[in-house]
């Protein structure tokens, strides 16, 4: 074989054997980021608070009879197959209405099982365990708990006595059980009135002020009328 073409051929093999290197580390870099990104998932929540009534704000005020609703989502979610999760609260201020899981999981599924209710006194429980084909990997609302405020709520709720954690969840390769707390959001209360109504002016919009029936308490609400 004449030398030129001999050396033509060595070339091609090289640039083949390149390549083939450079597939086998495209492969493997792909499988180190997997397996990093699989490695370093972790669950973790948001909570937040809602309330229909007219004074809902930022940060929510509530007045007694109203309902408010702990919004507790999944910001990250490694794969679940099992997560339960608690709510403890101050039952001498809330009434407890009901909790509704979120459609992050296909609930309608045959093999899913759940649960979101009062076990105790001052304790709720949101459960869900589903097979292996039905894990989800989605982030959105997990469940919805409902509380009605009752007369004795005059205040800030205390942390101590409100609180969400999750006790325990699974993946396919793992599990864990642990009270993770999550940070209650700010809800503050007094016994407004009926509100009265200010008119608008060039620099101020029309609004309902609210003030405090409490006596020797000065809070005032302004919301903004529409």
């Amino acid at each position: 074989m004449p030398l030129r073409r001999l050396e033509r051929k060595n070339m091609q093999l090289k640039k083949i054997a390149i390549v083939f290197l450079v597939v086998i580390m495209m492969f493997s870099l792909a499988a180190i980021g997997i397996a990093a990104e699989e490695a370093n998932s972790e669950l973790s929540f948001s909570a937040k608070v809602e309330s229909d009534g007219v004074l809902a704000n930022d940060p929510v005020y509530v007045r007694s009879g109203d309902v408010i609703k702990y919004v507790v989502s999944i910001e990250s979610n490694p794969g679940i197959i099992e997560l339960e999760i608690r709510a403890k609260y101050d039952s001498n201020v809330l009434t407890f209405q009901k909790a509704t899981l979120g459609s992050i999981f296909d609930l309608d599924g045959k093999d899913v099982k759940s649960k979101a209710l009062e076990t105790n006194k001052g304790v709720i429980q949101a459960w869900v365990l589903v097979p292996e084909a039905l894990k989800s990997s989605e982030n959105g609302v997990f469940v919805t708990l409902e509380f009605k405020v009752n007369d004795a709520f005059d205040g800030n709720i205390d942390a101590d006595k409100f609180n969400f954690y999750y006790a325990s969840y699974a993946t396919s390769s793992s599990s864990y059980d642990e009270d993770n707390v999550l940070a209650t959001p700010a809800v503050h209360a007094h016994h407004y009135g009926e509100g009265t109504s200010v008119a608008g002016d060039c620099t101020n919009s029309a609004a309902t002020v609210y003030e405090c029936t409490e006596e020797g308490c000065t809070e005032k609400l302004s919301v903004p009328n529409g």
